[in-house]
């Protein structure tokens, strides 16, 4: 998790179009198929990571949460404490669900499933 996290905040996650650069032909989302596969659209504005977002975040941090620049983005949620309940931290669940989102790729539905059946603790 820190070498990732020490990816995410120096901007050198290998994202789609990053390996465009090393001869990859294919700079789109494996889960989005049309938009570029950028740090920014994996972390946060992939669909997947939307939808995810929508469940975790509290909202009144929304427009905050997906309208600040990416670094700022990165630095809040690395520092906050607690989730939008005060029952987990924050930064623990934040950085695991943005793994989730970088890790899975094409697996992407099988995350989907399990993290909503996380969200709706139904977890049989």
């Amino acid at each position: 998790m820190h070498v990732f996290l020490w990816q995410a905040t120096h901007e050198r996650l290998c994202t789609n179009s990053r390996t465009i650069k090393r001869g990859s032909n294919n700079p789109f989302s494996h889960h989005c198929h049309t938009v570029e596969e950028t740090m920014v659209h994996v972390l946060r504005h992939c669909s997947l990571a939307i939808w995810t977002w929508t469940h975790l975040v509290h909202l009144n941090h929304m427009s905050n949460f997906f309208g600040m620049n990416f670094q700022d983005w990165l630095q809040l949620n690395l520092y906050t404490e607690a989730d939008r309940d005060n029952l987990n931290p924050w930064a623990e669940l934040w950085t695991t669900t943005c793994y989730f989102f970088y890790s899975c790729g094409e697996t992407s539905m099988f995350i989907t499933r399990i993290l909503y059946a996380l969200l709706n603790h139904d977890i049989s």
